[in-house]
């Protein structure tokens, strides 16, 4: 119920995003605009929208199917198909674009946008938007391996600390 309540929470905060960027969008030049969604396509914003979608109904449907063990499967291959032809419908109506556009030109000049353009459409440009999801899935991985392993010197120097200044903090109770 809790990660029900969330997700209905994320979807309103959504709403009021995009009903916030909708009105920002209309202050970009349509010339800002046009070069700003040339770079979107370039770099696959729009299939970084579908993936992201993809793993948060994967992420709901794993928390559900613990929570709901009795839910049969078909349920969540159906939630995940809604879920993805909304998705779809969405990114080809123009709206994620319309929500995306104003914070690239917070970001980014007219100037910058169109440097950038240059550097995608060079070949390293174009093999940095190639290895850019492997190089991040295997940096958050990496990253993942180097926390655990500086985990455990991190707890035990805070505790040091804590003792050192008197500070003591006891577990929190089983539940």
């Amino acid at each position: 119920m809790k990660r029900f309540l969330s997700c209905l929470f994320a979807l309103a905060l959504t709403s009021n995003l995009y009903a916030q960027s909708s009105n920002a969008s209309s202050e970009v030049s349509q010339e800002k605009r046009d070069a700003i969604i040339q770079l979107m396509e370039i770099t696959g914003a729009a299939d970084m929208g579908k993936q992201m979608a993809e793993l948060m109904s994967q992420q709901m449907a794993q928390g559900l199917r613990q929570a709901r063990p009795d839910i049969p499967p078909r349920a969540f291959e159906i939630s995940t198909e809604v879920a993805m032809s909304i998705v779809t419908e969405e990114l080809d109506s123009g709206r994620f674009q319309n929500m995306i556009v104003p914070l690239y030109d917070k970001y980014f000049t007219m100037d910058e946008i169109q440097e950038l353009l240059a550097f995608y459409r060079t070949e390293i440009g174009a093999k940095t938007i190639a290895v850019m999801p492997q190089l991040t899935q295997e940096s958050i991985q990496v990253g993942q391996v180097w926390g655990s392993s500086i985990g455990p010197k991190i707890v035990q120097q805070v505790n040091m600390r804590l003792a050192a200044e008197g500070i003591e903090i006891s577990p929190p109770p089983s539940q």
